[in-house]
């Protein structure tokens, strides 16, 4: 037994067999700071309105493994610590207009944003990631038109813990 460890949370069993599917189908993007109560859709869309949320619906994006970051042990046969994760959301987006060329721009240029909500749309719910997150990505155009254009988007943050889950909220997806 190590008296240097965290107590676990319990764990809660699945007793009704549920399940959710993947998905996430909208974001809500803030640039400067993050809502008090992210399932307050009063709140968000107050936001929204004052242009200090930013809302795209009717996109695709999903969350994957996220991947360990180590540091270097000075004591030898011990392995190196996982000390944080490197996490990412993948975002493509069909609404290629020039307006969105403009915001998607903006938003790669910014060092950060203060974080996001995203929608997923099978469960109902929302995930908030509260971690400052860097954007990358640009327009794809294919080379015929059996493909349609797009923007690939990668939001990427820093934390050991995955984000939380909560009630969407209401009217804003």
């Amino acid at each position: 037994m190590s008296y240097c460890q965290t107590a676990l949370d319990p764990y809660s069993e699945n007793l009704c067999e549920e399940s959710f599917g993947g998905g996430i189908s909208a974001i809500v993007f803030f640039p400067n700071y993050l809502p008090v109560n992210p399932s307050d859709g009063v709140e968000i869309q107050e936001m929204i309105n004052l242009g200090e949320a930013i809302r795209a619906k009717d996109v695709k994006i999903g969350l994957p493994e996220a991947s360990g970051v180590t540091r270097t042990s000075y004591i030898s046969c011990k392995v190196d610590p996982t000390i944080t994760y490197d996490r990412t959301f993948t975002l493509m987006d069909q609404n290629v207009i020039e307006a969105n060329v403009a915001f998607y721009n903006s938003l790669k240029r910014r060092t950060s944003i203060a974080g996001a909500l995203l929608y997923e749309c099978d469960a109902d719910r929302v995930t908030f990631v509260t971690d400052s997150i860097s954007v990358s990505g640009s327009r794809l155009v294919a080379d015929d038109r059996t493909d349609s254009q797009h923007f690939s988007m990668l939001g990427s943050w820093r934390n050991i813990d995955d984000p939380s889950i909560f009630a969407a909220p209401a009217n804003i997806f």
